[in-house]
């Protein structure tokens, strides 16, 4: 982790890998906290890569856990981050029968 803190505090970007091996780290446990805090405050301070995004969106996908939920269930509940005049996703409560299909 302190080679990948060293490129980004250089103001370069990361390949593919070395964000999977970043956040391979991060989402195992072990990558020590202030590492983690100096990682994501680094990224944080810029636009992220397409490279990095794909590195991360990787791992992040294989520790993801996987709901099994009965047929014609959806979620309703929205994530924020819209804004805070916007109305919340959750808002708008839709059905089975309004169309909805389960993502499989």
């Amino acid at each position: 982790m302190k080679d990948i803190l060293s490129i980004l505090l250089k103001g370069q970007s990361l390949t593919q890998e070395q964000t999977r091996s970043a956040f391979e780290a991060i989402m195992s446990g072990s990558a020590p906290a202030a590492q983690v805090g100096a990682f994501l405050a680094l990224l944080a301070g810029r636009d992220p890569t397409v490279d990095e995004l794909a590195g991360a969106a990787s791992v992040m996908r294989e520790y993801a856990v996987r709901v099994v939920a009965p047929e014609n269930v959806i979620d309703t509940c929205g994530t924020g981050g819209r804004g805070h005049h916007a109305p919340p996703e959750g808002g708008t409560v839709l059905d089975g029968h309004a169309g909805a299909r389960p993502h499989h």
